[in-house]
């Protein structure tokens, strides 16, 4: 992240909302012990994705794959308790049903980690079509590897998508920047027009998967065996039916309604403020239905 004062305020707010998270959490533990059941009650705190940031919500490096899993288990763990093991979110639906005391169906594809055999050598994950940005990623981690391929190395890592421009005010401040020359060599990648085919990082080394490592010789033998696994989980993982049938997203006509009837607030999102997706996607849709009931109107009349 650029050092600037919008990202800056931007990562702020983002550690008052963790706060006021963890105050709310607090308040659940509360009413279970004035109830009597916080010693008889399993709690799960998990996220469903990295932050909605460069490289997080809906990317493949660890800032947007890896979420909090933190389990409040009382009758099992008897303090604080480490599980160092790879997790994937699959894991955790098995997980649940194991302790309801339910077998779980051979069909599903994750793992209890109460299973005295529970291991995972790698999670393996997927970036596909998302609104109107078509995509196709696939990546598997392990312990010390992150390997991820990318099949449309033309669509770059800042594909400009609708909704996602309403919601990152660094991305608009880092593209200023970059069109300034002013990022450094560890930003700019995520600006650049094109995506490389492949990535490998050394987690152990490389926590941050800044240092692309697909491209050096020394870790051919790597990421020959880690390409070849990728495509064993492709075939594992193949979906039912490769038919989909798209929707409009709304962000998009909402973002090009922004931009056409409310130019000062659109010059604002791109000096990163966050103008509010759900107003706006309101007024969108009162000023379209408006316009429709007019043109019929006027039909009618005709």
């Amino acid at each position: 992240m650029a050092d600037d004062p919008v990202i800056r305020l931007d990562w702020a707010k983002y550690l008052d909302q963790i706060e006021f998270l963890d105050n709310e959490v607090g308040i659940i533990f509360k009413e279970l012990e004035e109830k009597g059941l916080a010693d008889n009650t399993i709690v799960i705190f998990i996220g469903d994705n990295g932050r909605c940031n460069i490289r997080g919500k809906g990317y493949l490096a660890d800032s947007g794959l890896r979420i909090p899993f933190i389990v409040h288990y009382p009758q099992k763990y008897n303090g604080p308790h480490v599980n160092k093991e790879i997790v994937s979110a699959v894991d955790i639906t098995a997980t649940i049903l194991d302790w309801a005391g339910v077998k779980v169906p051979s069909y599903m594809t994750g793992k209890s980690i109460l299973d005295k055999n529970y291991k995972n050598d790698y999670v393996y994950a997927t970036r596909d079509l998302w609104d109107e940005i078509e995509e196709k990623s696939r990546a598997i981690t392990s312990d010390k590897w992150k390997y991820i391929r990318n099949d449309k190395p033309e669509m770059p890592y800042d594909a400009h998508q609708a909704y996602l421009e309403f919601y990152r005010p660094a991305v608009h401040i880092m593209r200023k920047l970059n069109e300034e020359g002013k990022l450094n060599e560890a930003q700019k990648p995520f600006f650049a027009k094109t995506k490389p085919v492949e990535e490998l990082y050394d987690l152990e080394k490389d926590p941050e998967e800044l240092h692309n490592l697909a491209f050096d010789k020394k870790y051919a033998k790597v990421l020959t065996d880690l390409r070849k696994k990728t495509l064993w989980y492709d075939k594992e993982m193949k979906p039912v039916s490769n038919v989909y049938h798209p929707e409009d997203a709304d962000a998009v006509a909402v973002l090009d309604w922004v931009k056409k009837e409310k130019p000062e607030l659109y010059q604002q999102m791109l000096a990163g403020v966050e103008i509010g997706f759900k107003k706006l996607a309101n007024q969108y849709k009162a000023a379209h239905k408006k316009s429709n009931n007019t043109k019929q109107t006027k039909k009618n009349d005709e």
